[in-house]
């Protein structure tokens, strides 16, 4: 074991941590309990940390007075074995997940020959699931679809689960019917304290979206056409291929905003701010289309 000073990112415990391990390619970090650690503010003075090259991590050793915290199951769901502590895979007691694991009354376990619990659900959805158990907070690929997600925490009976998720998920269907309000996607933020909200890909066109916090969100290929963006804090958020045409960013704040291949034709952007003093979180407009956009007094300064 070593001692370290307790770094600023995970990225930095990584690279100290492979310093002094004479290690490389780590990439995981779990608490003793097995709990992996996403965020520093997770790890508390005079915490044993275990460093891992894989996200599945095994303690190499077990002290038998404390052996329940480490009783590992393996669960094979819809084909896919996922390992986990006993403790993680129980933490919601009333969880469809405990009963298998902990109910000797519970008649539908099913176990394969080695012993692994056979759950007949999909893996894509699952491992979600399990970091939600693990961690408290929703942690998805932008890829994954955010009302299967809910479904399967419906199916385990997840309620923590079901609730973050759940302003989620209503924007993605009030997607599918086009008939998103300023109401909802104020609603959306307000809820998501524990989660960067997705919104990638959703129709907000024409919506009054102005003097917004929306810092940091995925609003990859949003389409924003004719929408009010007028003194919204966009800073850092990730506006890859969006659609912004005539849409109005009038005194909008787009420090460190990624908008590489945005539509911009027509828009306003009068008094826009993309300065960014720190020299860290560059504003990207590479492939952005500024045709007859309005650039009056918009600070790009590095």
């Amino acid at each position: 074991g070593k001692v370290i000073f307790l770094p600023l990112s995970l990225e930095e415990l990584y690279v100290r941590s492979a310093e002094k391990l004479n290690l490389s390619n780590i990439k995981f970090a779990f608490k003793e309990d097995g709990k992996r650690i996403i965020e520093v503010a997770m790890i508390k003075p005079k915490d044993v940390i275990f460093v891992s090259v894989d996200r599945f991590w095994i303690p190499p050793q077990i002290d038998s007075s404390s052996f329940s915290a480490f009783d590992w199951v393996t669960l094979n769901v819809g084909g896919k074995l996922f390992s986990t502590t006993k403790a993680t895979v129980t933490h919601d007691k009333n969880s469809l997940l405990a009963r298998i694991v902990e109910d000797p009354d519970y008649d539908d376990v099913v176990t394969d020959v080695q012993g692994h619990y056979l759950i007949d659900r999909s893996p894509e959805y699952f491992a979600p699931i399990l970091n939600f158990l693990r961690t408290g907070s929703i942690v998805m690929d932008q890829y994954i679809n955010a009302i299967g997600v809910y479904e399967e925490a419906k199916y385990y009976n997840i309620m923590g689960m079901m609730e973050a998720l759940e302003h989620e998920v209503i924007l993605q269907q009030k997607n599918v019917n086009g008939c998103f309000t300023r109401r909802d996607i104020v609603t959306a933020l307000s809820v998501s304290t524990n989660m960067q909200l997705r919104s990638q890909g959703i129709d907000l066109a024409g919506v009054d979206l102005s003097k917004l916090d929306l810092r940091g969100i995925n609003f990859q290929l949003t389409d924003f056409r004719e929408s009010n963006l007028e003194g919204a804090n966009l800073d850092g958020a990730r506006l890859m291929g969006a659609d912004l045409r005539g849409a109005n960013l009038d005194g909008a704040t787009l420090r460190g905003a990624n908008l590489k291949g945005a539509d911009l034709e027509g828009a306003s952007l009068r008094k826009a701010n993309f300065e960014d003093n720190s020299m860290v979180n560059k504003a990207v407009l590479e492939g952005t289309n500024l045709k007859n956009a309005d650039l009056a007094d918009v600070n790009l300064a590095r």
